[in-house]
């Protein structure tokens, strides 16, 4: 199952700044998001399959997180005993203001690097 991550990154990226964001920091920003989204509380853990399924078939470089595994969207949509229903999602709101801070700080240093 793939999930768009909310409000994409790219859309939250264009919303702050214009010029365009490196690949690089798209990649350190969608890590931290799968991080905090799966390892504060937010995604269902039984096994751990969900989760690894994640860190395994995320493209980081691309703004989206994939959970791989069969029943991801039931517990996404529907939920679990044991995580938030849509946990991407409400991580990502709760958040957003870190995300926001991980992308200007990398698009200073990268202003920096290419003078």
């Amino acid at each position: 199952m793939k999930i768009l991550t909310p409000k994409n990154i790219g859309e939250v990226t264009s919303k702050i700044f214009i010029d365009t964001f490196s690949e690089k920091n798209m990649e350190i920003v969608n890590q931290r998001i799968l991080k905090d989204a799966n390892n504060e509380g937010y995604a269902p853990k039984v096994t751990g399959q969900l989760v690894n399924s994640s860190i395994v078939s995320t493209e980081k470089n691309k703004g989206t997180v994939t959970y791989d595994v069969d029943y991801a969207y039931d517990r996404y949509y529907i939920g679990s005993k044991t995580g938030r229903k849509k946990w991407l999602e409400v991580s990502f709101e709760e958040n957003i203001d870190v995300y926001k801070k991980m992308i200007s700080f990398n698009f200073e240093k990268s202003k920096k690097e290419n003078l």
